[in-house]
């Protein structure tokens, strides 16, 4: 059974040495003599905001080492997903001049799996060459209300996309475009409960590390309490 402990490991291990090699990041970054900079870019779900009992890309953004900004989820009718990514674009490049970042992580949930996607192509375009899209964690990606916005992944960043099982009533799964790609269907999740699973913040987590992300453990009420800015922290 695929909700079983041992075969969600076995899927772990298949997964992690099938999308993003380790060792290949290792010895890319073994060679460069310009520092690493990470910097980690959370869009999350309708309605969703940053608290301490949140979601999968909430607790992302507070556990990620490194420069950080968390962007809270659209309302119903994502009056606002145009203006937000366009100042998504312009923070995530003024992280890449002013801070140094070279290596850019970025997750989404819901229709802001989508507006993640969206802002990965606009940095392309716009931040220049400094910084490497290195990685994207989607959770059930939708795009009601933003057919505009881009579905496919900038080449090159390491995807992965976690996905319910179909459901007549729900919000149909946006078919994503990327290489490397992982899919993975959880079969346990309906899309309102999907992005707040531990497992699939595991899931998530580890296939990230695989591409040089790191995470501190954490206490997420005391660390939302300590954030000056509380979707960003420098």
């Amino acid at each position: 059974m695929r909700n079983s402990f041992f075969v969600f490991l076995a899927a772990i291990t298949l997964i992690f040495t099938g999308c993003g090699n380790k060792a290949d990041y290792e010895s890319e970054e073994a060679g460069n003599t310009v520092p690493v900079i990470k910097g980690f870019y959370g869009f999350d779900g309708t309605g969703e905001h940053l608290r301490d009992d949140g979601s999968v890309v909430g607790s992302l953004f507070l556990g990620f080492n490194g420069h950080k900004i968390y962007f809270p989820g659209q309302d119903l009718l994502s009056t606002y997903s145009e203006k937000q990514a366009t100042d998504a674009t312009n923070r995530i490049c003024r992280h890449v001049r002013e801070k140094g970042v070279n290596r850019i992580y970025m997750s989404g949930y819901s229709r802001g799996a989508i507006i993640a996607i969206e802002v990965a192509n606009r940095v392309k375009k716009s931040c220049g060459d400094a910084a490497k899209l290195q990685w994207m964690g989607l959770v059930d990606a939708v795009n009601l209300s933003l057919w505009n916005f881009s579905s496919t992944v900038p080449d090159g960043m390491a995807t992965f996309h976690l996905k319910k099982k179909k459901q007549k009533f729900e919000p149909h799964t946006k078919v994503i475009q990327a290489s490397p790609l992982a899919n993975w269907t959880m079969d346990d999740f309906d899309h309102n409960h999907i992005g707040y699973e531990d497992k699939v913040k595991l899931f998530l987590t580890k296939h990230s590390e695989q591409q040089g992300a790191s995470y501190r453990s954490i206490d997420p009420i005391q660390e939302v309490k300590n954030l000056r800015n509380p979707i960003e922290s420098e």
